[in-house]
């Protein structure tokens, strides 16, 4: 499948060491730029974590990359439905908080000076051994909440689908893919399906009941 979106991960090890003192404190610190084309909408991810832990809203994670009238939508759940922050002069809403689980669509304003913008996600990289998230019954809009491509096939969400599940991803260009899984499992395009650092993602879930999706990091720890 093309993709519009232009990723780039790197990845930069911070070492502070306490003076007389035997403590040292190691962050990771990494980012990952796309290019968003005016108009159009993006289904993206961002796993990135604030280095001192705080809670990030849409002024943390784009700030002043997109152009004013530029919007961020968020499908929180099929009860809630979206959620939308739109940059006003030089602020953004504040209906949005992020977390690695997460997707959400991007778009610049139609009407924009520029043909295109590019936008950076940064941020401290997700270490935790493990991370949960719920899962409810009809559409969710995720992400992979590690900094990393991960095969379909490699997360805890895969083995957790019914029959009638389906995986659903999205490119500008090219539209929406959807997977279905039946009685016998997920078939081979399914199998094959990679998950890409920062793509954002819908899964449908036929359950009546909350599903756990336990994913565990797919990187060493040091």
């Amino acid at each position: 499948m093309k993709r519009s979106v232009l990723g780039m991960c790197g990845v930069l090890l911070a070492a502070v060491v306490m003076a007389k003192a035997d403590v040292t404190s190691v962050n990771v610190v990494g980012f990952n730029k796309f290019t968003f084309e005016k108009g159009k909408l993006y289904l993206v991810a961002t796993a990135f974590e604030d280095i001192d832990g705080k809670t990030l809203k849409t002024s943390d994670v784009i700030g002043t990359q997109l152009p004013i009238g530029s919007q961020i939508f968020w499908y929180k759940n099929p009860q809630e439905g979206y959620k939308t922050d739109t940059r006003v002069g030089s602020n953004w809403g504040t209906n949005i908080v992020y977390h690695g689980f997460m997707g959400f669509w991007v778009k610049v304003n139609p009407t924009a000076a520029l043909a295109s913008y590019d936008v950076v996600f940064k941020g401290q990289v997700p270490m935790e051994s493990t991370v949960s998230n719920v899962v409810v019954s009809g559409l969710n809009m995720l992400g992979f909440p590690y900094t990393a491509d991960v095969a379909f096939t490699n997360t805890a969400l895969y083995n957790l689908g019914r029959p009638s599940d389906q995986m659903i991803v999205y490119d500008p260009v090219a539209g929406y893919t959807t997977y279905t899984r039946l009685g016998g499992g997920w078939g081979a395009t399914a199998k094959a399906l990679v998950i890409k650092q920062g793509q954002g993602f819908w899964y449908k879930s036929t359950t009546n009941s909350p599903l756990l999706d336990v994913e565990a990091r797919p990187y060493p720890k040091n």
